[in-house]
């Protein structure tokens, strides 16, 4: 009876000892894949961290576009008074030649050349006001392109771009600490 319970015991301590050595490699199993989750989310935390950076980064340029385009409206509408006071004085210009050319046709004779240089200026006044008219419509035009791009740069749309990219690889960097595949 003494060896068949010595028996029992040392088959019992045999069974306890496979348990210990399957627990133990369960425990070392666990170990390197909590190791490996470890390293993984600091990968992810990497990542997260250089989006964020350039998500910050992307919306600094933003604001330097938005202002530069700001300055060329503000640049624009300066040349487009600037041409409304040309076209003003190739109007006041025409006038001044059309009166020259009265003048010089009640002197008769004695106001020939003096009709000869009022009609040179009004042909200069009319080629200066087709010009600024030419160029204010160039102007208007630029003027309204430009606030459509500060218009774009302006939406939340825009800046939604980046929280896009931090939103993906967040997602990414979730995904892999699941043990997923691939981008959403």
């Amino acid at each position: 009876q003494i060896s068949d319970s010595s028996q029992a015991l040392a088959q019992g301590a045999s069974e306890q000892a496979a348990s210990l050595e399957q627990t133990s490699s369960s425990l070392a199993e666990i170990n390197a894949q909590a190791k490996k989750n470890a390293k993984d989310s600091e990968q992810a935390a990497k990542l997260a961290g250089e989006t964020a950076r350039l998500a910050d980064e992307g919306n600094q340029q933003m604001d330097r576009l938005e202002s530069s385009i700001t300055g060329i409206q503000d640049a624009s509408n300066e040349v487009s008074k600037i041409m409304k006071v040309i076209d003003e004085i190739a109007f006041q210009t025409n006038l001044l030649s059309l009166n020259a050319a009265v003048e010089a046709a009640r002197a008769g004779k004695y106001g020939k050349g003096f009709a000869v240089v009022a009609e040179e200026v009004r042909n200069l006044a009319n080629r200066s006001g087709e010009a600024a008219k030419n160029t204010a419509e160039l102007i208007e035009n630029s003027i309204k392109e430009v606030t459509v791009g500060v218009a774009g740069t302006s939406t939340p749309a825009s800046r939604n771009v980046c929280g896009f990219a931090n939103t993906q690889t967040k997602s990414h960097s979730e995904k892999q600490l699941h043990g997923e595949k691939g981008w959403s």
